[in-house]
């Protein structure tokens, strides 16, 4: 049976680098073009130590924020395309090879993509899907179906919601989709749509009722 990593949670202790970064930017951008040999020197140092506290600013962070931008197009839509609330929400996640505590997050069911806040909590950054082994949000743990390909999930790429693991394990698929009105109502809306598996002795089933379920444990009637 897989077996998933804990997760725990600290505070971010640089929370007013990131301001302090751009002042001494701005500075840099009002520096005189023509610069002699030890200006162009002196510049160089600047540019490093901006380099430097850039690095400070996201402490151990500097691989999480690699993504692309994400775009949130539902606009006059009923409703919201992520998991469980509009609003954002805390989590965890390993990625890239790091576990990192404590972010802020939206699971995207509509694209099937994980969104975080850049470091300066303005932007949002949509990560590389396959840098993603696992991530917890408001207490929910989504694994990458790609890194766990032993348990033979039915879509190879996306994330599946753990419900139970022990001696057995159920899983869950949840995906929404983008219901479109028609010309004289704007009713426009999400609609959810979840798919459960039970992982027993190595194989799969998918279940959608009671009588599925009792199938897959035939010995527990």
């Amino acid at each position: 049976m897989i077996q998933f990593s804990t997760v725990s949670s600290y505070k971010n202790q640089y929370k007013y680098i990131p301001v302090f970064i751009f002042l001494v930017f701005m500075c840099m951008v009002k520096a005189n073009a023509q610069l002699s040999l030890n200006d162009s020197i002196i510049y160089v140092q600047t540019q490093d130590s901006v380099a430097a506290l850039f690095k400070i600013a996201v402490k151990g962070n500097i691989k999480l924020y690699n993504g692309s931008e994400y775009l949130y197009t539902g606009h006059n839509i009923k409703g919201f395309p992520y998991f469980k609330s509009a609003d954002i929400l805390k989590g965890a996640l390993y990625y890239d090879g790091n576990l990192y505590n404590d972010v802020s997050m939206r699971y995207d069911l509509i694209s099937n993509e994980l969104v975080i806040l850049d470091y300066t909590k303005n932007f949002p950054i949509q990560l590389v899907e396959s840098k993603v082994d696992y991530f917890v949000i408001d207490s929910s743990r989504f694994i990458n179906a790609n890194i766990y390909s032993s348990l033979s999930l039915p879509q190879t790429t996306g994330f599946y919601q753990v419900l139970y693991h022990n001696k057995t394990a159920v899983f869950a698929r949840k995906e929404k989709q983008l219901v479109l009105s028609s010309k004289d109502e704007n009713d426009s809306h999400y609609k959810e749509f979840d798919w459960y598996y039970i992982y027993l002795d190595n194989k799969l089933y998918k279940v959608d009722n009671e009588k599925t379920v009792l199938n897959v444990f035939t010995d527990k009637k």
